[in-house]
């Protein structure tokens, strides 16, 4: 739930939005949105998350079919072999799949300033017994709360959500 809750202020991102709903997430999308930061005046380094779907784009477009692609041969050796680059150059990437992926869908780059995340309580497993099915059930509580907290410090990366 955190991290979908994270994920979904990626809209209210304001240092700019970059590629398009109906269309594949390209690196010239990922070199936009860390150029329109850089310009800004927004210290790295930066975190990339993306969607599960925004990452199969970014890693086919640089695999071996694709040589001509101008990636730097490093990344195209990573990505074939581990297919999750942990960072390139000032930007560490993440992949998530929580997020709803109808559509459209939203990744983000941003500064750790951008975003805001207070944990209250951390993450508590409570244990309660349920006679009806003669077992337990584990609840699971957390108290945090999350907001945007310089939305200039961020740029909203947008693409088509569609399943490979």
């Amino acid at each position: 739930q955190v991290e979908t809750d994270l994920m979904g202020l990626f809209d209210d991102l304001t240092g700019g939005t970059v590629g398009t709903g109906g269309s594949a997430l390209t690196w010239t999308n990922i070199y936009q949105a860390r150029a329109r930061l850089a310009a800004a005046g927004v210290p790295g380094p930066y975190s990339v998350v993306l969607h599960e779907y925004q990452w199969f784009d970014l890693a086919t477009a640089v695999n071996v079919v694709a040589l001509s692609s101008g990636a730097p041969l490093r990344i195209r050796d990573e990505i074939q072999n581990r297919y999750y680059v942990g960072s390139v150059s000032d930007m560490n990437f993440y992949t998530n799949g929580v997020q709803s992926a109808a559509g459209t869908v939203y990744g983000g780059m941003f500064n750790r300033q951008a975003l805001a995340l207070d944990i209250r309580r951390g993450f508590r497993i409570e244990p309660q017994r349920d006679a009806s099915l003669r077992g337990t059930e584990l609840n699971v509580t957390m108290i945090y709360a999350k907001g945007v907290w310089r939305p200039s410090y961020g740029v909203a990366i947008v693409s088509d959500a569609t399943a490979p």
